[in-house]
């Protein structure tokens, strides 16, 4: 029987002969040919790819893991799906007994991480923190300054919602999403009811198409015009039927590496009602029950809770607002001498005719004490908020729990709003996290919401877009955190 294999004899490959049977029995070596030498190089280079394959697969460290797993853990994280969830207006200050009773969110605290809040951007609105989130920037960066604004490039206003200029990728495309990154990728992902899903030409590879209608209103306080259509996000839609919808979306041959949903509760209650209202109490233990409840169970019986990363995160908390603490900006200005973009809590004043000056001494001669006025040169730097040309001329801010109007709201009421200064503690946000990749029963010191961007770049795999977060400032949630490469 005739044995040969190669090797390496003084820095040349060579053929190692055996015959066993021969008479006398042979053993001896002769040089390496052409065609052996291209055989002897890939057969090296096979064994190089399988040796590193399997020292991943088996966990065999170079590095001491008994502290900081390894790199290892990391590449088998890439395979792993993140679920992010949007509770919009869900504030720390109001769950877990507080003031609702939140059990499957303590839950998925108790069995993963919870933070004690998050920082978001300024405004502390919807557009603005879900884009920062889904990019990493701060909204100045982004592009989507307020929830609506004025672009003197476009001579446009962009307003959020249903409206068409919400859905006009010109208004997007100063930044790329995290979702839109990941397909470019090669990625498949999906989105449902995401703001900015719609807005630009691409597409997830999974969303929820939008709803459109005729003389119609998508929300309660949002009149129907006559003989206007109307498209939006079906708002309306079951809780069960969309988290059906996306466990299928998981379940498919082709699943995607990244959802994200937004859920527009307790929002619209708090809203309404006030923060401190029995309406808004009800909507979030709604949204507990109905959304993150029935979704670990979901997940459970599709045996996929331990394998996916869920996120569960909100964009903005709440402050009570009263009819009696209204900044009427008629009190102040002339209404012909500026356009005016604005909120209940901040107001982007655009000066006509060159009245800035003019405008900017009416607001600050008298020195209301629950309302700051600035100059766009004068914005706070720790509000990021001032380089863009979408940024007004003067800036105005009201305290918290006052709103600003053009005229005054009448009646006695008691509601709820934000979009107020991000130092506030009534507007910071939760954060909640459970699966393969992060701590248990960690409670989590506050970091920003633009730090989960690179943290979901790195838990993907994927090159992310340059961004204002932080990894570091976040990493201590994962259960791996070891940057040393496993060979």
């Amino acid at each position: 029987m005739l044995w040969d294999a190669v090797g390496i004899r003084n820095g040349s490959p060579f053929v190692f002969v055996f015959q066993e049977y021969a008479s006398p029995k042979y053993f001896g070596y002769r040089a390496i040919n052409s065609s052996e030498m291209k055989r002897f190089y890939s057969i090296i280079l096979l064994l190089s790819l399988l040796f590193k394959k399997a020292i991943y697969r088996g966990k065999t460290c170079s590095v001491d893991c008994s502290c900081f797993p390894s790199q290892c853990k990391m590449e088998q994280l890439k395979e792993t799906p993140i679920l992010l969830i949007s509770l919009d207006g869900m504030s720390p200050l109001y769950i877990s007994g507080r003031f609702a009773n939140t059990p499957y969110l303590d839950y998925i605290a108790r069995v993963g991480v919870k933070s004690e809040f998050m920082y978001n951007v300024f405004p502390t609105s919807t557009w603005p923190n879900h884009h920062s989130m889904m990019t990493g920037l701060y909204s100045e960066s982004h592009g989507i300054v307020a929830n609506d604004f004025w672009d003197p490039k476009f001579n446009e206003t962009f307003y959020h919602g249903s409206h068409s200029s919400n859905y006009d990728p010109k208004f997007w495309n100063q930044s790329e999403p995290l979702w839109l990154t990941i397909e470019n990728q090669g990625g498949l992902t999906g989105s449902y009811f995401w703001p900015g899903t719609y807005s630009y030409h691409e597409k997830p590879s999974y969303y929820e198409p939008l709803y459109c209608c005729r003389n119609c209103s998508f929300n309660k306080w949002m009149k129907p015009a006559p003989n206007k259509t109307y498209c939006s996000p079906n708002f309306k839609e079951p809780f069960r039927d969309r988290i059906d919808k996306i466990i299928s979306w998981l379940k498919s041959a082709y699943p995607p590496k990244f959802i994200a949903a937004h859920f527009l509760i307790p929002d619209s209650e708090g809203h309404l009602f006030g923060p401190n209202s029995n309406e808004f109490k009800t909507a979030i233990e709604r949204a507990d029950r109905e959304i993150v409840g029935y979704l670990v169970n979901s997940l459970n019986l599709a045996q996929l809770l331990d394998k996916v990363n869920l996120i569960v995160i909100s964009d903005h908390g709440f402050a009570e607002t009263r009819s009696t603490r209204q900044i009427i900006l008629s009190d102040y200005l002339e209404r012909g001498m500026y356009r005016c973009v604005k909120d209940e809590t901040i107001a982007q004043i655009w000066p006509k005719y060159d009245k800035e000056d003019e405008i900017y001494y009416n607001l600050t001669i008298k020195k209301f004490p629950y309302m700051k006025v600035y100059k766009k040169e004068e914005i706070p730097e720790y509000l990021n908020w001032k380089h863009n040309r979408r940024i007004p001329p003067i800036l105005v801010m009201a305290e918290l729990g006052w709103v600003l109007r053009t005229e005054r709201s009448p009646g006695d009421w008691v509601r709820g709003t934000h979009g107020y200064s991000n130092h506030f503690r009534e507007m910071w946000p939760v954060f909640f996290a459970r699966g393969p990749a992060f701590r248990e029963g960690y409670i989590a010191p506050p970091f920003k919401n633009i730090d989960l961007y690179p943290l979901m770049c790195k838990l993907l795999g994927i090159i992310g877009r340059p961004h204002n977060g932080s990894f570091d400032n976040i990493k201590h949630i994962l259960k791996d955190t070891c940057t040393n490469p496993c060979y």
